[in-house]
């Protein structure tokens, strides 16, 4: 018996969401969604050889989590979360538990960013509140490079 690959589970549950939010929700933008769906699965068909085929899929992708993120935010996070599934898959980062729990993780953050944004109506103090924290994870990255270099150049600690 063969699998389905992740890609394409993830590809029919975005197609069957975008459907139904088009359906369901009335947006003068609703058919958009749909349509750069049916783009991404042609991306995906003719990139289906290609070694960087992964970088095809998220770059089509994008038009299609804007369109979404246009009509609903939740529509949109749900592209993303099947974009990234579908990446995820083409990557080969869903096959160990500890994978699936990563994609899972990146689920949950990314429901609580878009929970604050939706609860702040508002992206500004978001975007700060991330700033800070990509500054500080830089500064650790960076002090870290700092010691590894140090430790291999054989200076005392």
């Amino acid at each position: 018996m063969t699998m389905i690959p992740p890609r394409s589970l993830f590809l029919a549950i975005l197609f069957l969401g975008v459907t139904g939010m088009s359906v369901l929700v009335p947006s003068p933008l609703s058919y958009l969604p749909f349509l750069l769906t049916l783009l991404l699965g042609g991306v995906l068909f003719l990139s289906r050889d290609r070694p960087d085929r992964f970088f095809y899929v998220a770059c089509a992708a994008q038009p299609l989590i804007i369109a979404c993120g246009l009509v609903n935010i939740w529509a949109g996070l749900f592209a993303v979360w099947m974009t990234g599934g579908m990446v995820a898959g083409m990557l080969d980062r869903l096959s160990s538990r500890q994978d699936l729990l990563f994609l899972l993780l990146f689920f949950g953050i990314t429901l609580v960013l878009a929970g604050l944004v939706q609860l702040a109506n508002h992206v500004l103090p978001l975007l700060v509140v991330l700033g800070a924290g990509l500054a500080l994870a830089l500064v650790v990255l960076i002090l870290r490079d700092y010691q590894f270099r140090q430790h291999c150049a054989g200076a005392p600690p």
